[in-house]
Formats: C-alpha cells, structure tokens, sequence
C-alpha cells in the first residue's frame, strides 16, 4: 500500500482541565491486515490516529496542507484487536479525567449537516420543476457505517416527504441483508473493495435507527448490540423488520459491477467515483426490480480524482503497472477531460513530513508518554 494512502474517522478525547482536545481519527478499526499512522500534533491541540487503505494519496495530501506541526507515527497490521484494545484504553482514561467524545459518523456534529443536505436535494428538485411541493422522492445512499442514510431517515421524521431511502452496498453487504431478512449477521468474509468507505462489517449507526423502531426501548436495543458482540449475529422482531421494510429498500454489487458501471455511465458523459458507481448500481437494479418511477436522488459522496486508479480501468484500457498515482490523475484528465480539483491537481510534488514510527504493540503507550499519563 502507498504510505500516503488514508482515510479518517475520529475519536476525540478532551482534556477539561487543560483545555486540550485529543483526536484519534481511524476508519474500521475491525479490519484485520491494515496499516495504522498515528499523527502527533507537538503542541497537544490534537493527537490524529490515521489507517492507511486503499484510499488515494490526495486524501492524505489535502490532511498534510494544514499548517500545523506534526508526526506521524506508523504501526503495522491493526486488527480487531486494536479495537478492543482502545475501549479498555478509554476506561482507563476516564479514570485519569479524560473524558471520550467522538467526531466520526455517529456523532451529530456530522449527521446533522448532512440532514440539511436532503432537504437541499428535495428544495433544488422544486427550484428546477422536478417535482410539486409535497411529492414524494427516494434516495439513494452508498453506505457503510449506516451515517448519511440515518440522516436522511431523520431528514423524513422531520417532515421531508420521502417514499424510499435505497441503501447501497459494495460486496460487503451486511446491511443490504440485514434490510431485506431483518437479520443481522456479521459472520461472513470481509472484503477489500474498490469502494473502501463502505468496507465495512459492523455498521455503527444502525443502533440508533433501530432504537426508534423498536419505540426507543433500550433493553432490546441492548440485548440485540449483547447478541452481535457475543454471537456476532441479531434478529429484530417481526413488528420491527415490517417496520425496516416499509422505510427501506436496499442493494448491493461487487467490484466488476461497479467497474463497468462507472464505464456505461461515463459514455453517457458522466464521470462516476466508485462509490457513487455502487449507488447507481443499486438503483438501476431497483427500478428494474420494483417499476418504481419515484423521482429519485443519489447521494455522489466522493470526487472522482480520489479513486483515479478504479475509474481509469473502468473508462480505458490502459496497462497502469508501475503508473503512480500523481500520473493516474494527469491520466484520468488527459482522458476524460474533467476538471480535477485544485486542491488535488497541486499536490504533486510537496514534501512529505511524517516519519517517525512504532510497532502496533507501543501505539498506546506512545500516545500516553506524549500526553504524560
């Protein structure tokens, strides 16, 4: 994997007494066969834990712009482990005065902005003459972790008319069966995909959907999240899974469809990124499937140029062995003639600044011997 290829999500420990904010950012910590980067800011305003996957090197880049001093820490192979490793570490924290935040997709600071985002869909539909005030829309949702979707579930409590919200999975589609049977069921092979934000076996925000329909009883919230840690499976009662089908439909497809999907619709002149692809995979197969005409909205959740290795292979035929991924991006603008974003087309060239490193096994205790504790 290329040393500069990261995804994030965040844990954040704050520090009341000393006014310091500590962000462990990390994506699917369940994963096995992973690089994890530990990011230390030198003055303690943040401490950023960083996975490297099949992400591309302007993900990270755009992080290494910040103007901030900084290092990264390298550890090796992070596994399921490193999880449970980090909820003993939390408790242990909280006996020494730090108290445990989070800034990842199950905290509202992210799910709320992205509620407003289905009401601007639905406000742009009715600014362009796609609708009439009050019709119904569905939306299509490329997820892993159940976020955006959850968002747009909330989006409809609130009063947004919305018929179906569509989850679309990649080939690790725990979610998709889990809409479908009402059974939940983490114990199946995980797979490395070319859609790697929705990698994911665990999906953390469905807690909170399910907590809703089961009439926020938090019992069976908890027995069916005790059956998932112990069994690594859940099923929901018959009252719930009839709800789960009325709000929800879902799909899912592998990585050879999302190529050629990315392919069709780039000979319709639109350049697709590869989770978008999934999205619409999912939604042609559901109309094919249902009939339904429901003007529909799908959720683009990522800029092209991010996965500029997946979309060449899908819109040409060129040999990419040995092609890095600064040319991959020169390459799909030579081909494609869309523009790539300033702030990826700069990147090249700029000096990386992360080099120190440690064993997966002195992570933590690296972290704690920079905050003294």
């Amino acid at each position: 994997l290329s040393p500069f290829r990261t995804c994030i999500l965040t844990f954040s420990f704050i520090l009341p007494s000393e006014d310091i904010v500590i962000s462990f950012f990390t994506v699917h910590p369940h994963k096995v066969n992973i690089t994890k980067i530990i990011t230390i800011i030198e003055n303690l305003d943040k401490i950023i834990i960083e996975k490297t996957i099949q992400i591309t090197i302007n993900q990270t880049y755009e992080e290494r712009k910040v103007k901030m001093s900084y290092q990264i820490l390298d550890g090796k192979k992070v596994s399921q482990k490193v999880k449970d490793a980090l909820k003993e570490r939390v408790a242990a924290l909280k006996e020494k005065g730090v108290v445990l935040s989070s800034a990842n997709s199950i905290n509202w600071g992210r799910l709320v902005p992205q509620i407003v985002y289905y009401f601007s869909a639905y406000a742009n539909l009715l600014k362009n003459s796609e609708i009439e005030l009050g019709e119904k829309v569905n939306f299509v949702v490329p997820t892993g972790n159940f976020g955006n979707i959850l968002a747009g579930y909330y989006a409809k409590e609130m009063g947004l008319p919305v018929n179906k919200l569509i989850c679309a999975s990649n080939a690790n589609n725990v979610l998709t069966d889990f809409l479908k049977t009402g059974t939940y069921d983490r114990n199946r092979k995980f797979f490395t995909t070319t859609s790697p934000s929705m990698d994911i076996l665990i999906s953390s925000n469905l807690e909170r959907l399910l907590f809703h329909l089961a009439d926020e009883n938090d019992e069976t919230i908890a027995k069916w999240m005790n059956e998932l840690s112990n069994e690594g499976k859940y099923e929901v009662t018959a009252d719930v899974k009839e709800k789960v089908l009325t709000l929800f439909d879902a799909g899912c497809c592998d990585d050879e469809e999302t190529k050629e999907t990315i392919g069709k619709t780039y000979e319709n002149g639109y350049l697709l990124d590869t989770h978008t692809a999934v999205a619409v995979k999912v939604y042609r197969d559901y109309v094919l499937e249902t009939g339904d005409k429901t003007p529909t909205v799908i959720a683009s959740t990522a800029n092209p140029y991010k996965f500029s290795a997946a979309v060449l292979k899908a819109v040409c035929d060129k040999n990419l062995d040995g092609v890095d991924e600064f040319r991959q991006v020169d390459l799909l603008m030579e081909i494609t003639g869309d523009p790539c974003p300033e702030q990826l087309a700069t990147l090249k060239g700029k000096e990386p600044r992360f080099t120190a490193c440690c064993e997966k096994e002195n992570m933590i205790d690296t972290v704690y011997g920079m905050l003294g504790i």
